[in-house]
């Protein structure tokens, strides 16, 4: 209530009509006001009202719905509703539209294409308990290459699916057929820089391409890495921080944002500076932001991410300028965050009655975001919703972002 009647008064007060009524009697009007930025500030105080939960006009605009699986485990392929994963980890997005799914405990990549889903890449059998099939190692022919454990995944420059291989310690490379090794060998327990012949990764969770093609790496012990030109390097966190466990590039002006167990950071490559914002437990009472699991930005300082503690699906908006000191985050899909894992289950609809199961890989694709519910073993399908907290000078509502096929 005390927000709303503050954003009343700030309204009245930076209205030109309702300036020139009030006149000199006005606080604001007797004052130098930039009038756009407090109505901006005034949209980002509305849209801050609760504290941390889904409101209802967001949840109003979200629809959330199964695009494939049908909650049994298996790896059966055929009609979307009726096909069958073990563990969906990773999402990626063809230039086709085709939607790459990494099947982690079924050691597979699979591709959802118009109503169907296929293998497109993995092998091996079933283990004799009949959930999980046994890693490996191996290049060549795509249904005959092995992989252990992949999770994220993006799409390159060059159109060919990048995987990271993550008990195999490498990323690999899916295109035409055939599975290689770009980097990284199976057996490395230490981080190592240099060219493919010498570099290695420690446990490769998240890839994400930027415009230059280069690949950022989420390297679980190894920190954040880079490779461009044929090299790998470490990039310094700040303060530092080796547990990486996701990464994705801002499609507007390429800050990289990186997962920790603790914190989400801003990395600019072009000042090699970084800001960590605490998350989960990390936080003070009252001050609830989630604990990220997987991040996709969307430009203008926003980002998606899955919250695998809280069964959720979250949006955040990072600090920017003099009005939004600091970042907050909404509950966009899901339950509510306070009540953390008993939020687990499985629900369509609006997003406030949706339920999810250990949520992971995300990918964002204009004003739809695809879910892999892992505990679910379904992909889920999200409307977003209009976002309403521009910074300063930038249009409020939700902006037609292109999304990104450095998706996780």
């Amino acid at each position: 209530m005390l927000a709303v009647c503050a954003a009343t008064t700030l309204c009245r007060d930076a209205s030109p009509a309702a300036r020139r009524f009030w006149g000199t009697r006005s606080p604001l009007a007797r004052k130098n006001v930039d009038v756009k930025r407090v109505v901006t500030f005034l949209c980002a105080s509305l849209f801050l009202c609760s504290s941390g939960t889904v409101s209802p006009s967001i949840a109003d605009s979200v629809r959330v719905a199964t695009y494939a699986g049908s909650g049994l485990l298996g790896m059966s392929d055929g009609e979307a509703a009726q096909a069958s994963f073990q563990l969906p980890a990773g999402l990626a997005e063809g230039r086709d539209g085709t939607v790459f799914v990494s099947d982690e405990t079924a050691q597979r990549i699979r591709a959802i294409s118009g109503d169907r889903v296929s293998t497109i890449a993995g092998s091996g059998a079933v283990g004799e308990l009949g959930f999980t099939v046994a890693g490996g190692y191996r290049d060549g022919a795509a249904l005959e290459a092995q992989f252990n454990h992949p999770l994220g995944m993006a799409v390159g420059q060059d159109g060919a699916l990048y995987i990271a291989d993550s008990r195999n310690r490498a990323i690999r490379k899916l295109r035409d057929g055939v599975v290689s090794t770009l980097v990284g060998k199976p057996g490395s327990t230490a981080a190592v820089d240099g060219d493919a012949s010498v570099a290695r990764l420690v446990w490769p969770h998240s890839i994400a391409f930027d415009a230059s093609g280069g690949l950022w790496i989420a390297d679980y012990g190894g920190g954040l890495r880079y490779w461009e030109h044929g090299a790998l390097t470490t990039v310094a966190l700040t303060p530092p921080s080796t547990d990486v466990i996701s990464v994705s590039v801002q499609p507007d002006d390429g800050t990289v944002l990186v997962v920790t167990r603790s914190s989400l950071y801003q990395y600019s490559p072009k000042t090699s500076k970084s800001v960590a914002v605490p998350s989960g437990s990390a936080l003070a009472q009252g001050a609830p932001f989630g604990t990220p699991s997987q991040v996709v930005g969307i430009g203008h300082g926003e980002a998606i991410f899955t919250d695998d503690v809280a069964s959720n699906v979250r949006y955040v908006r990072f600090a920017s300028g003099a009005f939004v000191a600091s970042p907050y985050t909404r509950v966009i899909a899901g339950g509510d965050f306070e009540r953390h894992s008993d939020n687990a289950g499985f629900a369509d609809g609006l997003g406030s009655d949706a339920r999810f199961a250990s949520p992971r890989g995300l990918l964002v694709v204009r004003n739809r975001a695809f879910v892999a519910d892992s505990g679910n073993r379904r992909i889920r399908l999200l409307s977003l919703p209009q976002f309403r907290a521009p910074a300063a000078g930038q249009t409020a509502g939700f902006r037609g972002r292109v999304g990104s096929r450095n998706s996780i």
